[in-house]
This record gives structure tokens, sequence and C-alpha cells, in this order.
């Protein structure tokens, strides 16, 4: 899982692209989620919803906040716990080697 992969609701037409994936503060093990647009989790189904990629379960929704007319739009999915190609996830960050406009990308593989 990375972000701007193209996401689904289970059994939908409709999708979404997912975006940065984070870990709750403190959480030992891991606890993932991927972000994403908060409109998608509200208007494609809400709370509880199971999420794929290429017809993989990613995991299920756990939090939306999206106001029409705002600039407030963020959705949560967490991710599954089950082992399988949706439980690994790709994440990349600045590392200290200054490279590329001064910064350069460091990437892990974690699996769930």
């Amino acid at each position: 899982m990375k972000g701007g992969l193209r996401i689904e609701p289970s059994g939908s037409e409709r999708w979404c692209t997912s975006g940065f994936i984070g870990r709750v503060s403190g959480s030992d093990p891991p606890d993932y989620r991927v972000i994403s647009a908060g409109h998608c989790a509200e208007q494609l189904g809400g709370i509880d919803t199971m999420w794929q990629h290429h017809e993989e379960n990613i995991g299920r929704a756990t939090l939306e906040t999206w106001y029409s007319g705002t600039d407030a739009d963020v959705g949560l999915i967490r991710v599954a716990d089950e082992g399988g190609p949706y439980s690994r996830i790709f994440a990349c960050g600045p590392s200290p080697r200054a490279i590329n406009h001064g910064r350069s990308l460091s990437c892990v593989q974690a699996e769930r």
C-alpha cells in the first residue's frame, strides 16, 4: 500500500485515491492508517466500509470529516490485520543525505 493508488469500496464502481500512510502515535505493534479524502469515505459508504485495491481488502474506514464548501476533507482507513498483499505498506520520507534539491527519500516496507 502506498499513496496515489486507486482504491474503491468493496463492490463499488466508484473510486478514490490513497494518500499518505500514517501510524497511530505510540502504537505498539504499529497501527497504520491510509489517509484519503473524507468526501470519499462519507459519500461512498461511510464508517466501517471495506476498501480495496485491485479487489484485495485494504481495511475499513474509521473516520471521515468533510463539509461541503470547506477545506476540511480527510478520511482514514485502518489497514487490515490479516496477512496478504494488502497488508504490505511502503513508506518513504526525508533521509539525512542531501541530494535532489536538498532532500532524498529513504523507503521502507513493513508487513503486518
